[in-house]
């Protein structure tokens, strides 16, 4: 995957969401100043689930789920 690719052209590639889609939503984000991926979810174009994979390839940061997590505390003040 091209590091340098817009997050938009992410969704796109991946055929998440079509041209006219991204079209709409990029006037709203221009009208609302509000983030792409914020009025992808509240559109229904995504779910945050889709979108999780998106954002963790564009910014290049691990997901973690609680389920990763160990069942028992994280930090020892013993």
């Amino acid at each position: 995957m091209d590091a340098q690719l817009s997050f938009s052209e992410r969704l796109i590639e991946r055929r998440l969401i079509s041209g006219e889609e991204l079209e709409r939503v990029i006037k709203l984000q221009q009208e609302q100043q509000a983030p792409l991926s914020r009025l992808v979810v509240e559109l229904g174009l995504l779910s945050e689930e889709d979108l999780l994979p998106v954002l963790r390839d564009h910014f290049d940061i691990p997901l973690m789920s609680l389920r990763d997590l160990p069942a028992g505390p994280l930090l020892d003040f013993a």
